[in-house]
């Protein structure tokens, strides 16, 4: 996975810091669940999953750290993996 974490025991880490990368590796597992390639059938269509996106971003959440940051997990699997 591009998002990998390692901490070490006398390191502490931010609520929002976490909450960040799990909100990315979230996103990036339903990218992996849109492709049918890796499985037997397609569990999300990428149009839903952009759909739920524009919903975030609709939200009034933070959209760096929210819908963008999801999104780019959907660019980054459209554009340069299939």
């Amino acid at each position: 996975s591009r998002y990998a974490l390692s901490i070490n025991s006398d390191q502490s880490i931010e609520n929002s810091a976490m909450r960040d990368i799990l909100f990315c590796c979230i996103a990036e597992y339903l990218v992996m669940l849109s492709d049918d390639t890796l499985h037997s059938k397609q569990v999300i269509k990428v149009q839903d999953l952009i759909k739920h996106y524009d919903s975030l971003l609709a939200s009034g959440h933070e959209p760096e750290t929210h819908a963008l940051a999801a999104l780019e997990s959907v660019l980054y699997d459209f554009f340069l993996v299939r």
